[in-house]
């Protein structure tokens, strides 16, 4: 296995030839493991841009899930690389948020117990009482719907290979 890449909860490796297996590290329950794994199974019933995932497994003691290889680029990659083709990008870009945010979902948790959770759980050194307040009674407020939504959806978490797109990175 070779190390492709490392993010905050975990680190990619490759699998096989056309698999990868997103290893997560030790203090990562594997309950949160699960629910990525169940989210990506669901969502990639709706949407053709997210990569294949097939199953949870242990290695060295570590939890991880394996999706296909993505081959490409990110698109943060590409507005960085590729000036003169930054609007394209950006639509493209607004046109895969879009698609994302117009899909259905049934069987994934309401995203805003998870908003709601993290803000009352962020430090009073960073976010006072009020500020809590006021950020909370807008997730309150916020339509009950099943719309779909990726929780961290950034040029990073978009990866582009021959004009196709994958979305990765579906945690929440």
């Amino acid at each position: 296995m070779q190390l492709i890449g490392k993010g905050r909860t975990a680190e990619i490796l490759t699998y096989s030839d056309e698999k990868v297996i997103k290893l997560f590290y030790d203090n990562v329950p594997i309950s949160d493991v699960q629910l990525e794994f169940h989210n990506n199974k669901v969502i990639s019933e709706k949407l053709n841009i997210i990569p294949n995932v097939y199953g949870i497994s242990e290695y060295n003691g570590r939890n991880g899930i394996i999706f296909d290889i993505v081959y490409g680029n990110s698109l943060l990659n590409y507005f960085i690389n590729d000036i003169s083709e930054t609007e394209n990008h950006m639509n493209n870009f607004c046109n895969v948020h879009y698609n994302i945010l117009s899909t259905q979902v049934e069987d994934i948790r309401d995203y805003r117990n998870d908003l709601d959770f993290k803000i009352r759980n962020v430090s009073d050194k960073y976010l006072n009482s009020e500020l809590k307040g006021y950020i909370l009674n807008i997730v309150s407020d916020l339509p009950e719907a099943n719309n779909l939504c990726h929780g961290d959806f950034h040029a990073d978490n978009v990866l582009i290979n021959n004009g196709c797109f994958k979305v990765i990175d579906w945690c929440s």
